[in-house]
Protein backbone atom coordinates (compact mmCIF):
# COMPACT_ATOMS: atom_id res chain seq x y z
CA UNK A 1 0.00 0.00 0.00
CA UNK A 2 1.15 3.43 -1.17
CA UNK A 3 -0.68 5.68 0.93
CA UNK A 4 -1.28 6.25 4.88
CA UNK A 5 -4.18 7.89 7.08
CA UNK A 6 -3.81 9.90 9.98
CA UNK A 7 -6.28 9.81 13.24
CA UNK A 8 -7.43 13.34 13.08
CA UNK A 9 -6.60 13.02 17.59
CA UNK A 10 -3.30 12.49 16.73
CA UNK A 11 -2.73 15.20 14.51
CA UNK A 12 -4.49 18.16 16.18
CA UNK A 13 -3.40 16.88 19.79
CA UNK A 14 -1.48 13.57 20.33
CA UNK A 15 1.53 15.49 18.01
CA UNK A 16 1.05 18.36 17.61
CA UNK A 17 3.91 19.80 19.61
CA UNK A 18 6.12 16.66 19.34
CA UNK A 19 9.82 17.08 18.57
CA UNK A 20 10.45 16.77 15.49
CA UNK A 21 12.59 13.72 15.41
CA UNK A 22 9.39 12.22 17.22
CA UNK A 23 7.24 13.16 13.93
CA UNK A 24 9.32 11.98 11.80
CA UNK A 25 9.44 8.71 13.02
CA UNK A 26 5.85 8.48 13.68
CA UNK A 27 5.36 8.64 9.86
CA UNK A 28 8.13 6.43 8.85
CA UNK A 29 6.98 4.32 11.22
CA UNK A 30 3.27 4.01 9.50
CA UNK A 31 4.66 4.21 6.08
CA UNK A 32 7.06 1.38 7.04
CA UNK A 33 4.25 -1.16 8.05
CA UNK A 34 1.99 0.15 4.80
CA UNK A 35 5.27 -0.30 2.57
CA UNK A 36 5.81 -3.42 3.78
CA UNK A 37 2.03 -4.37 4.52
CA UNK A 38 2.76 -6.51 7.88
CA UNK A 39 3.95 -5.81 11.57
CA UNK A 40 7.57 -5.45 12.05
CA UNK A 41 8.88 -6.92 15.04
CA UNK A 42 10.61 -4.07 17.28
CA UNK A 43 14.17 -4.39 16.43
CA UNK A 44 13.23 -4.07 12.81
CA UNK A 45 11.73 -0.95 13.77
CA UNK A 46 14.70 0.09 15.71
CA UNK A 47 16.62 -0.19 12.60
CA UNK A 48 14.45 1.99 9.95
CA UNK A 49 13.50 4.67 12.78
CA UNK A 50 16.64 4.64 14.18
CA UNK A 51 16.71 3.58 18.46
CA UNK A 52 17.05 6.58 19.52
CA UNK A 53 14.24 8.08 17.67
CA UNK A 54 12.16 4.78 18.24
CA UNK A 55 12.44 5.39 22.17
CA UNK A 56 11.19 8.55 22.12
CA UNK A 57 8.62 7.92 20.16
CA UNK A 58 7.37 4.84 22.22
CA UNK A 59 7.88 7.42 25.06
CA UNK A 60 5.25 10.15 23.76
CA UNK A 61 2.83 7.39 22.35
CA UNK A 62 2.57 5.64 25.98
CA UNK A 63 2.74 9.58 27.32
CA UNK A 64 -0.68 9.68 25.47
CA UNK A 65 -2.07 6.61 26.38
CA UNK A 66 -1.57 3.96 24.43
CA UNK A 67 1.05 2.13 22.89
CA UNK A 68 3.19 1.72 18.95
CA UNK A 69 0.80 -1.66 18.09
CA UNK A 70 -2.46 -0.02 18.12
CA UNK A 71 -0.55 2.48 15.63
CA UNK A 72 0.39 -0.14 13.79
CA UNK A 73 -2.77 -2.22 14.00
CA UNK A 74 -4.73 0.74 12.66
CA UNK A 75 -2.34 0.76 9.73
CA UNK A 76 -2.94 -2.72 9.02
CA UNK A 77 -6.48 -2.29 8.89
CA UNK A 78 -6.36 -0.01 6.02
CA UNK A 79 -3.94 -2.40 4.35
CA UNK A 80 -6.31 -4.83 4.47
CA UNK A 81 -9.20 -3.10 3.23
CA UNK A 82 -7.09 -1.87 0.07
CA UNK A 83 -6.34 -5.71 -0.72
CA UNK A 84 -9.48 -6.25 -0.57
CA UNK A 85 -10.35 -3.77 -2.71
CA UNK A 86 -7.67 -5.06 -4.81
CA UNK A 87 -8.90 -8.60 -4.93
CA UNK A 88 -12.33 -7.17 -6.11
CA UNK A 89 -10.69 -5.05 -9.18
CA UNK A 90 -8.65 -8.32 -9.93
CA UNK A 91 -12.12 -10.56 -10.04
CA UNK A 92 -14.03 -7.82 -11.69
CA UNK A 93 -10.97 -7.51 -14.54
CA UNK A 94 -11.17 -11.59 -15.19
CA UNK A 95 -14.99 -11.57 -15.63
CA UNK A 96 -14.48 -9.08 -18.36
CA UNK A 97 -11.73 -11.15 -19.93
CA UNK A 98 -14.12 -13.84 -19.70
CA UNK A 99 -17.16 -11.84 -21.22
CA UNK A 100 -15.59 -10.10 -23.92
CA UNK A 101 -12.15 -12.48 -24.92
CA UNK A 102 -8.51 -11.57 -24.03
CA UNK A 103 -7.58 -9.48 -26.90
CA UNK A 104 -10.51 -6.95 -26.35
CA UNK A 105 -9.93 -3.14 -26.59
CA UNK A 106 -9.86 -2.75 -23.08
CA UNK A 107 -7.40 -5.43 -22.36
CA UNK A 108 -4.87 -3.81 -24.95
CA UNK A 109 -5.22 -0.47 -24.06
CA UNK A 110 -4.88 -1.45 -20.09
CA UNK A 111 -1.46 -3.71 -20.69
CA UNK A 112 -0.35 -0.91 -22.96
CA UNK A 113 -0.15 0.67 -19.50
CA UNK A 114 1.47 -1.90 -17.41
CA UNK A 115 5.90 -1.31 -16.85
CA UNK A 116 8.00 -4.46 -16.41
CA UNK A 117 8.34 -2.85 -12.60
CA UNK A 118 4.58 -3.81 -12.79
CA UNK A 119 4.98 -7.16 -13.45
CA UNK A 120 6.81 -8.14 -10.51
CA UNK A 121 3.92 -9.76 -8.36
CA UNK A 122 4.04 -7.24 -5.21
CA UNK A 123 2.02 -9.35 -3.14
CA UNK A 124 3.65 -12.56 -3.60
CA UNK A 125 6.93 -10.72 -2.92
CA UNK A 126 6.00 -9.85 0.23
CA UNK A 127 4.60 -12.93 1.56
CA UNK A 128 7.33 -14.81 0.55
CA UNK A 129 8.61 -14.98 3.94
CA UNK A 130 12.22 -16.39 3.33
CA UNK A 131 12.88 -12.84 0.99
CA UNK A 132 11.61 -11.31 3.55
CA UNK A 133 13.63 -12.95 6.28
CA UNK A 134 16.97 -12.71 4.52
CA UNK A 135 16.38 -8.86 3.89
CA UNK A 136 16.05 -8.14 7.76
CA UNK A 137 19.22 -10.10 8.27
CA UNK A 138 20.88 -7.37 5.72
CA UNK A 139 19.06 -4.28 6.78
CA UNK A 140 20.69 -5.76 10.68
CA UNK A 141 24.18 -6.83 9.48
CA UNK A 142 24.65 -3.37 7.33
CA UNK A 143 22.74 -1.28 9.54
CA UNK A 144 21.15 0.79 7.06
CA UNK A 145 17.27 1.33 6.12
CA UNK A 146 17.13 0.12 2.58
CA UNK A 147 12.90 -0.24 1.59
CA UNK A 148 11.86 -4.21 -0.28
CA UNK A 149 12.03 -2.56 -3.46
CA UNK A 150 10.56 -5.05 -5.69
CA UNK A 151 13.97 -4.58 -7.99
CA UNK A 152 15.69 -5.55 -4.23
CA UNK A 153 13.27 -8.30 -4.39
CA UNK A 154 13.91 -10.00 -7.61
CA UNK A 155 17.40 -9.83 -6.86
CA UNK A 156 17.01 -11.82 -3.40
CA UNK A 157 14.46 -13.99 -5.01
CA UNK A 158 16.97 -14.88 -8.18
CA UNK A 159 19.56 -15.69 -6.03
CA UNK A 160 17.78 -17.79 -3.51
CA UNK A 161 17.26 -20.21 -6.66
CA UNK A 162 20.79 -21.41 -7.16
CA UNK A 163 21.48 -20.95 -3.50
CA UNK A 164 20.27 -22.05 0.00
CA UNK A 165 19.75 -18.60 2.35
CA UNK A 166 22.75 -19.66 5.00
CA UNK A 167 24.80 -18.95 1.45
CA UNK A 168 23.07 -15.87 0.89
CA UNK A 169 23.48 -14.91 4.89
CA UNK A 170 27.28 -16.20 4.60
CA UNK A 171 27.83 -13.60 1.77
CA UNK A 172 26.44 -10.65 3.84
CA UNK A 173 28.76 -11.90 7.12
CA UNK A 174 32.02 -11.32 4.76
CA UNK A 175 30.22 -7.90 2.78
CA UNK A 176 30.18 -6.47 6.05
CA UNK A 177 33.77 -7.48 7.24
CA UNK A 178 35.09 -5.61 3.54
CA UNK A 179 37.55 -2.59 5.38
CA UNK A 180 37.65 -0.70 1.83
CA UNK A 181 36.94 3.12 3.09
CA UNK A 182 34.34 3.85 0.51
CA UNK A 183 32.11 1.18 0.99
CA UNK A 184 29.53 2.51 3.01
CA UNK A 185 28.93 4.56 -0.40
CA UNK A 186 27.80 1.35 -1.97
CA UNK A 187 26.32 -1.13 0.34
CA UNK A 188 23.26 -1.57 -1.48
CA UNK A 189 21.84 -5.72 -1.92
CA UNK A 190 23.68 -5.75 -5.64
CA UNK A 191 27.04 -5.21 -4.24
CA UNK A 192 25.98 -7.79 -1.82
CA UNK A 193 24.33 -10.89 -3.97
CA UNK A 194 23.60 -9.43 -7.36
CA UNK A 195 25.36 -9.56 -10.41
CA UNK A 196 27.22 -6.19 -11.49
CA UNK A 197 29.53 -5.16 -14.18
CA UNK A 198 29.39 -8.99 -15.04
CA UNK A 199 30.93 -9.83 -11.63
CA UNK A 200 28.72 -11.95 -9.17
CA UNK A 201 28.94 -10.01 -6.22
CA UNK A 202 27.35 -13.22 -4.48
CA UNK A 203 29.94 -15.45 -5.62
CA UNK A 204 32.76 -12.79 -4.80
CA UNK A 205 31.31 -12.71 -1.08
CA UNK A 206 31.25 -16.29 -0.58
CA UNK A 207 34.82 -16.73 -1.20
CA UNK A 208 35.99 -13.60 0.32
CA UNK A 209 38.75 -13.85 3.01
CA UNK A 210 40.07 -11.18 4.67
CA UNK A 211 43.87 -10.14 3.56
CA UNK A 212 45.86 -7.70 5.35
CA UNK A 213 47.22 -4.84 2.82
CA UNK A 214 44.84 -5.63 0.57
CA UNK A 215 44.01 -2.49 -1.78
CA UNK A 216 39.75 -2.12 -2.11
CA UNK A 217 38.52 -1.30 -5.89
CA UNK A 218 35.68 0.45 -6.78
CA UNK A 219 32.88 -2.67 -7.40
Amino acid sequence: MDWIKVKVKHAEYDFLDAPDNVFRAWIMMMSFVAGSERTPTESQLKIRLGEKNYDDLKCHALHNGYDLRYIMEKVMEDVFSANSLRRMGKERQKKYREIHGSNSLHNASHNADITPRDKIRGDKIRNNTVVGEFFDYFLLKTKRAFTLTSGRASIIEARLKTHSIEQLKKAVDNFVLDTWEDRHKFTDIVYCIGIRNKIDNLEKWLNWQPTKGTQWKKP
